[in-house]
């Protein structure tokens, strides 16, 4: 897949009449969660620095420069499935959707209505499965350490 190519595609996603509000609510409920953890993430993931000698003041800004180098890829995915939604909408309208339809289908009274248009499958991969709750996201803290932040 090339850059040009529809973020459908890029994504490996299968829409169809039936559950395309439904695929949208399940992305953009993923990117409202991951803005969510990144903004958490950024107020808390500075290293200080470690020492006054010249290896940690070099380690702690190598550090940050990394982690900021991931936080900002991690920004540019989570505007990815923000531009995602956005097509999904376009898609439901050539479908026939109505506006109303569109913003029932994922709104701050009822997040995940239409989630139940999409198959088992897709959700289970979304983290979204009948069988068990969605896993709470770990912090970068807990991720380098191992524990609980």
């Amino acid at each position: 897949m090339t850059a040009d190519a529809p973020l459908q595609q890029r994504f490996g996603l299968t829409v169809t009449p039936q559950n395309v509000l439904g695929v949208r609510a399940v992305v953009l409920q993923e990117a409202q969660d991951l803005e969510k953890t990144l903004r958490t993430e950024r107020e808390q993931v500075a290293l200080p620095p470690l020492g006054r000698d010249l290896v940690s003041n070099d380690m702690s800004s190598a550090f940050n420069e990394a982690t900021d180098q991931l936080l900002k890829r991690a920004s540019e995915h989570v505007a990815a499935l923000f531009k995602l939604g956005d097509e999904l909408a376009a898609t439901a309208r050539e479908y026939g959707c109505t506006e109303a339809d569109i913003t029932t289908s994922f709104s701050e009274n009822s997040p995940r209505t239409a989630a139940s248009q999409v198959s088992p499958t897709f959700r289970e991969i979304a983290g979204m499965g009948t069988t068990s709750a969605r896993p709470a996201a770990q912090t970068i803290s807990h991720l380098l350490t191992g524990g609980p932040s």
